[in-house]
Parts: structure tokens; C-alpha cells; sequence
């Protein structure tokens, strides 16, 4: 797709000004759940083109989870650990919650998928942490690195482009006067790809979360198999003559109908907890220490304690997320049945070579969420 620094990033490939939208992994037939993204932390949109404010002071009484102790694995610590063992070069933490907010909106605003907003801040972070000094954005031009990002991500994942013109227009100054012009998000977006060696591209946790809904799809379809051959050999005589009449669905069939849609439905409740977990632990700088296969095991790991506590009073899933905080055994529990389970099963591979760091990134997620809950709406 990059083929040339002139040519790939002209207006003049967007024919008519729109972004096509195919199916694309999220929207595949064979995904329970098309996870889109969706601002369920932050619904306002009208302020896309609000000029954005960076501030150094925490953003109301935040109190982000701590960064592991340890880098989860030998994959994250490419990324997490610079070759002279120091840390690598972050944005700071308020800066970058803001640009990722910032992100989300103009995502949603744009309607793109969930993989390409995770795809577009994996970008930046990677950018950061790979720029030279003289090369790293000075807070003047960090939306404009916002949106090289966004524009990046969106001609790799969404299988078409939207104008330059589209992206300036959501940075704009008091008054109302975009702050950057088209050759500026041009240049920015060569700088980005020259600091990733022309490999914007790497599995996020929107990608795995795909994958584990996959997973956890067939391990339900062949439960319900499986449930419907036991059913089979203990088939009494009514049941079958009750079969054997038209249009007269059997009581076992219709349980077992009732019961597929009820788990059908819990997974669809579960993927969508999942999905929002995930895009809020995009805000924070301490999951970069974990692998993304290790986020989003942890996103569906909390979902189905969330969805579990769903049908008791409001407070039930804020208790639920806070025994996973305060109870070491919690992640160990979640990682013996459901959505975990059957992702271990299906890989063949032991949780600690799966997610590495599952307990310690479970309960950082547990802690995001009870505070994201806190917040007045």
C-alpha cells in the first residue's frame, strides 16, 4: 500500500471524497459482534473541532494504575525498554489521555472500526518512543501527530481513504481557522513512517479481542453440539412422537433453542463490555507494559464478572470490578472458565504463555473501570 513517499498520501486518490465502508474483520459474517468504536466513555463529539488543550496537571482527580513492576514478555519489552535499559519515551500521561480521548471522538465522528483506533494510537506510541530528538512534536503539533496517526491507520485497515482535507478540518484554532494545512499532515505522516521502518502495522488488542470472540463462539457452538447429542440418547417416546408431528417443536428442541439464544446473547453483552474496556485502557500509558494479547484477555476476562453482575443494583459490577482489584485469586479464578478458557483450550497454550501478566493487567483494568464508573456523567 506505501509504495512511494510522493504518492500515496495525495488527495487525489480519494475520488469522491468519502470513505468506503466494507466489511472488514470487525463486520465479517463470521464475528458474533461487529466492535465498532464507540465513545462509551465519552459521548460528546461536538467537541471534534474545539481546539484541543493540553494540560500538564492530571485531569480531574485521576489516579492511573501504576505501570508493572516487570515488562509482561520478551515481545513487549522491545517496545517497553530502550536498548540502553531505561524506559522509552513516553507522552505525558495527561497529554496523551487528551490525544487519545481526542482520537476516539474523530473516530467515531468518522465512523471508523474499532482495530483502526487502536491501530492509530499503537502508532503514536510507537512513533514517541522511536523518534529521534529532534523529531519528537513539540506540544504545538501534537494533534497534528494525532492525525497523521488517524490518517495512517485508516488507509491501512479500512481498505479505503478519506481526503486530507477531512482530517485538517477537525484541528482548528479559537477562531474557527484550521491550524494545519495538507502538506503538513503529508509531511508528518513520511516522518512517522520513517521513525517504524515503513511497518506501521501491529496486532493491537482490538485485533486479539477479535480472535478471542472467535474462539469463544466455536467453544459455545460445540457445547450446544455437544448438549444436543446428549439430549438425543435420553429421548423419551413423547418427545418423539411430539417430533414427529408438523410444525409442533419438541420441549427439547425448544429448550435447547432458548437456551442457544441465552448464551448467544450473553456473549454479544460480554464482546461489548469487552470492547469498551479496551478502548478505555487505550488511555492509559501503564498497558503499554503488557503485551495486546494480554489487554484483551484481561477486557474479556472483567466483562464477563461485569455482564455477571449486570442484572443486580447499579453498584453490583463497580463491587464486582473492585474484588478483582483487592482479591489476588480473581484473575486465577477467571482464567479457569469462560471466554478465557476457551481461548486457552483453543490455543493449546497455558495462560502465562497466552497473556503474560494476566493477573497484574486484570487488576489494573479493574481499577480503570471502577474510576471511569466514579466520574459524574
Amino acid at each position: 500500500m506505501f509504495c512511494a513517499e510522493g504518492s500515496f498520501l495525495s488527495d487525489s486518490d480519494d475520488r469522491d471524497g468519502r470513505l468506503d465502508e466494507p466489511a472488514g474483520p470487525w463486520g465479517d459474517e463470521q464475528v458474533i459482534l461487529p466492535l465498532q468504536a464507540s465513545l462509551r466513555f465519552d459521548t460528546d463529539v461536538t467537541s471534534i473541532g474545539v481546539p484541543l488543550r493540553l494540560e500538564l496537571e492530571a485531569q480531574r482527580q485521576e489516579t492511573p494504575p501504576q505501570a508493572a513492576h516487570k515488562t509482561a514478555s520478551a515481545s513487549a519489552a522491545v517496545i517497553s525498554v530502550a536498548s540502553t535499559g531505561t524506559e522509552p519515551r513516553r507522552l505525558p500521561g495527561p497529554h496523551r489521555r487528551a490525544l487519545v480521548l481526542w482520537m476516539g471522538q474523530a473516530a467515531a465522528a468518522r465512523g471508523l472500526q474499532l482495530a483502526t483506533l487502536f491501530s492509530a494510537v499503537g502508532i503514536m506510541d510507537r512513533f514517541v518512543a522511536a523518534a529521534k530528538d529532534n523529531e519528537v512534536p513539540p506540544e504545538t503539533m501534537l494533534q497534528l501527530m494525532a492525525l497523521a496517526c488517524m490518517s495512517l491507520a485508516t488507509k491501512y485497515h479500512e481498505g479505503s481513504r478519506l481526503p486530507l482535507s477531512s482530517w485538517i478540518c477537525l484541528a482548528i484554532d479559537p477562531d474557527g481557522q484550521p491550524l494545519y494545512e495538507a502538506p503538513d499532515l503529508t509531511h508528518f505522516e513520511v516522518l512517522i513512517l520513517r521513525a517504524l521502518g515503513w511497518r506501521p502495522h501491529r496486532p493491537s488488542a482490538a485485533d486479539f479481542l477479535h480472535h478471542y470472540l472467535c474462539c469463544a463462539r466455536a467453544a459455545a457452538a460445540a457445547s450446544n453440539a455437544a448438549d444436543g447429542v446428549a439430549d438425543g440418547r435420553v429421548k423419551s417416546a413423547v418427545t418423539a412422537a411430539a417430533e414427529a408431528r408438523p410444525g409442533s417443536p419438541s420441549p427439547a428442541a425448544a429448550a435447547t433453542g432458548g437456551a442457544c439464544a441465552q448464551a448467544d446473547g450473553r456473549l454479544r453483552d460480554v464482546a461489548s463490555a469487552a470492547a469498551a474496556l479496551a478502548e478505555l485502557s487505550l488511555q492509559y500509558d501503564a498497558f503499554l507494559s503488557y503485551d495486546a494479547s494480554t489487554t484483551a484477555l484481561a477486557c474479556f476476562a472483567l466483562a464477563e464478572r461485569l455482564v455477571a453482575a449486570a442484572g443486580a443494583p447499579a453498584s453490583a459490577a463497580t463491587a464486582a470490578a473492585s474484588a478483582a482489584i483487592a482479591d489476588p485469586a480473581a484473575a486465577e479464578v477467571a482464567a479457569g472458565a469462560g471466554v478465557v478458557a476457551s481461548v486457552s483450550r483453543a490455543s493449546g497454550l497455558p495462560l502465562d504463555a497466552l497473556a503474560p501478566g494476566f493477573e497484574p493487567c486484570m487488576s489494573a483494568l479493574a481499577q480503570c473501570y471502577c474510576w471511569a464508573a466514579a466520574q459524574p456523567q
